[in-house]
């Protein structure tokens, strides 16, 4: 990007000084080349150059390090959101068999635990509409992700059928 191109533009001007005053030097008559005086000062701008490189270089992977990171946050709150999203649609599942073995009532759970989770689901008068509620805890118990979902049975219905939910 810029940070390259103001590198490259650097570099080449830097390359340009140093031939130009060399062929000041050479043609004055200094059959030595360059004086150790001269050297000297050739030898510091190589030394600016290599500081400002490593300068560019630093703050590029320091970049870097912290997109790394922001990636790596936001793909471990995504999968913490369909770990959730699944355990809501257990729920639901529950709900529906709950349903279809005790018509006409009315229920809600407790809480659930199952693999990296818990839920619990609820199924509501002779309408039989259900919902349910998935979380994800960290190892301190607070909730990193939460989905809640719902379903409703026709009302005429002789069994259940399984993936009638929709995400609220």
């Amino acid at each position: 990007g810029k940070a390259e191109e103001l590198v490259n533009c650097y570099t080449v001007k830097l390359l340009h000084c140093w031939m130009k005053k060399y062929l000041e030097l050479k043609d004055r008559g200094n059959k030595n080349n360059l004086t150790m005086e001269q050297f000297n000062n050739v030898k510091g701008q190589a030394l600016f150059f290599v500081l400002f490189l490593l300068a560019i270089f630093g703050a590029l992977s320091g970049a870097l390090a912290v997109m790394w990171e922001t990636q790596t946050r936001v793909r471990a709150l995504d999968r913490d959101g369909c770990i959730a999203l699944y355990l809501a649609q257990a729920g639901i599942e529950r709900a529906k068999t709950w349903a279809k073995n005790n018509p006409g009532s009315s229920t809600s759970s407790v809480w659930i635990t199952l693999g990296g989770g818990r839920y619990n689901f609820s199924v509501i008068g002779p309408t039989r509409n259900f919902s349910s509620v998935g979380q994800v805890q960290d190892g301190a118990g607070n909730i990193i992700a939460e989905r809640q979902l719902s379903a409703q049975a026709n009302a005429g219905y002789t069994a259940l059928t399984a993936w009638t939910w929709r995400e609220i």
